[in-house]
């Protein structure tokens, strides 16, 4: 039978120890390099973007990315993960840019960077939308909301580029960085202006303009604005926004094209023109700043020949077939894995947290049913210990009882003995307090004629008086008279030949060593004589 006191806990469940197990092998399987060494790299990538630079080693962060990517990192590196998503994305994004080859070589990378993003949104979850109380770098994941958010930008979905900057800005403003929250902000206003959302822009950048004190930030509204004025079609606004870049030397690309599309939207030719040649001269134009020049040199500058106007055209054909479309294409398919991402149900789960939740599930059942069962015995056997021991409290109870009914009944019958022994002794000392001859009677010799001639209860007596307080023969006889009452002190004293005043202080001294006081001596005696 099943013993309490000698149960032991069975063995670990085997599917637990299956599960540990293949947890161990997943977990060194997907590791192609140290933990400890991808983080250093991420470190190296951080120091970089510091400094303004972008980590190029693609090998090398991709191989970090690939190890910080796993469930075991991304469960107790959350931070680390985030990192590395960021700068291989970047990296993935930057390789994407590169607009120089029209076989679209590079094209895919849009995508690539766009799920690596993604997946660098998962590292402030434990499971999703549980978070991971280890993630503490939101300035990295603000820094991939707006990646994300110019991902959409360029693919013309404003509203969700709208949505990915706000989520950007709040976690600037969570990390406490102004200066980037207000270029979120301002990046918020300008999907705004692309959806010709005017007082709502306007709002915005009034925002910007009264609590910010950084001075690019209020320069980066101007852009804002000349984007904003140029949909609106308030072109003498857009003209004076794009003059305050220029003038503020801000970004001189982004200038000289506001001014050109605000003046030839004002059919001032000449000066459009003028500005398309510098956005067409200057370094840091993109692709898509040259098609939009190219249609203004092409038609509107009337001192080229036609073969000049040819190979304008065909040139902006070029970029636009080979890689505006392209890079349209990839952007829209980067936006649409977005949009997928953001609708699906919340059931991402990091497999190292399914795993051991199921662990510790399978672990808790387990003890749960074991623990069940030994209560169960327990209980049993204590049920069975509490009747034996009631049984045994109800005998003694008897037994107890039965022993003080018995015990009351000696003691009355004692107490009855004990009364008549002292009314015996009474009647006794009464009927010699009342003989004629008592004073002849109590002038004895000595103690012995008085115990014999008298009663043995006085002999009984003078025995355990001396026996409590040593006294003398003088003190027994002043007992014995005392006990025998109705005699005064001055009797007293003529019977045994003293003083009142020798007697009054014999008494005193005889209650003294008996331990009583002369007012209780005389009972104190009596009950001495009938025990």
């Amino acid at each position: 039978m099943f013993s309490p006191t000698a149960y032991q806990p069975a063995r670990l469940p085997a599917v637990l120890t299956g599960t540990l197990l293949c947890l161990i092998v997943l977990l060194s399987s997907c590791t192609p390099m140290p933990v400890s060494e991808a983080r250093h790299i991420v470190a190296e990538a951080d120091s970089l973007r510091a400094h303004g630079l972008l980590y190029t080693d693609s090998v090398r962060i991709a191989d970090a990315y690939s190890v910080l990517n796993t469930h075991y990192a991304t469960l107790f590196y959350p931070d680390e993960h985030v990192r590395a998503c960021y700068h291989y994305g970047r990296l993935l994004r930057n390789c994407g840019d590169c607009a120089c080859s029209t076989d679209g070589g590079c094209s895919t990378n849009y995508i690539a960077a766009m799920q690596t993003f993604i997946s660098g949104t998962h590292a402030q979850y434990l499971c999703r939308p549980v978070p991971n109380p280890l993630f503490s770098d939101h300035a990295t994941l603000a820094r991939i909301y707006s990646n994300m958010g110019e991902f959409c930008h360029n693919a013309g979905e404003h509203q969700l580029s709208y949505n990915m900057f706000k989520l950007c800005a709040s976690r600037f403003k969570k990390v406490n960085d102004d200066k980037m929250y207000y270029y979120a902000i301002n990046a918020m206003a300008l999907e705004l202006a692309e959806q010709f959302m005017r007082d709502s822009t306007l709002f915005l950048l009034d925002k910007i303009q009264k609590e910010c004190e950084d001075t690019d930030v209020i320069i980066k509204t101007w852009e804002t604005k000349a984007r904003l004025y140029i949909n609106i079609e308030q072109y003498d606004s857009a003209n004076y926004a794009a003059g305050q870049l220029l003038a503020n030397e801000y970004n001189a690309a982004t200038g000289y094209l506001m001014k050109a599309q605000s003046l030839w939207f004002m059919q001032q030719y000449d000066s459009a023109l003028y500005y398309a040649e510098h956005v067409m001269n200057h370094p840091y134009a993109t692709a898509k700043d040259k098609y939009n020049m190219l249609y203004i040199l092409t038609y509107n500058d009337t001192t080229i020949d036609a073969i000049e106007v040819k190979n304008r055209s065909e040139k902006r054909d070029d970029i636009n077939r080979y890689v505006l479309k392209s890079q349209l294409q990839q952007y829209t398919q980067a936006t649409d894995m977005l949009k997928y991402a953001l609708e699906k149900k919340p059931r991402y789960i990091n497999l190292g947290l399914l795993l051991l939740s199921i662990s510790i599930a399978g672990c808790l059942l387990w003890y749960v049913r074991r623990r069940h069962k030994q209560l169960k015995i327990e209980t049993a056997v204590e049920q069975k210990k509490t009747a034996l021991l009631q049984k045994k409290q109800r005998l003694i109870i008897q037994e107890n009882s039965k022993i003080a009914e018995e015990t009351i009944s000696l003691r009355q019958q004692q107490e009855a003995l004990f009364d008549m022994r002292i009314k015996k002794l009474e009647d006794n000392c009464h009927t010699l307090s009342l003989s004629h001859n008592m004073l002849n009677d109590l002038h004895w010799k000595n103690s012995e004629e008085l115990y014999e001639t008298v009663n043995t209860l006085f002999c009984q007596l003078a025995n355990k008086l001396k026996a409590i307080g040593s006294l003398n023969e003088k003190e027994i006889r002043l007992c014995i008279l005392v006990l025998i009452g109705n005699m005064k002190d001055k009797e007293i004293a003529d019977i045994l030949c003293y003083s009142d005043k020798t007697i009054r202080g014999t008494k005193r001294k005889v209650a003294i060593k008996l331990g009583t006081t002369s007012a209780g001596l005389r009972n104190f005696l009596l009950n001495k004589a009938a025990e």
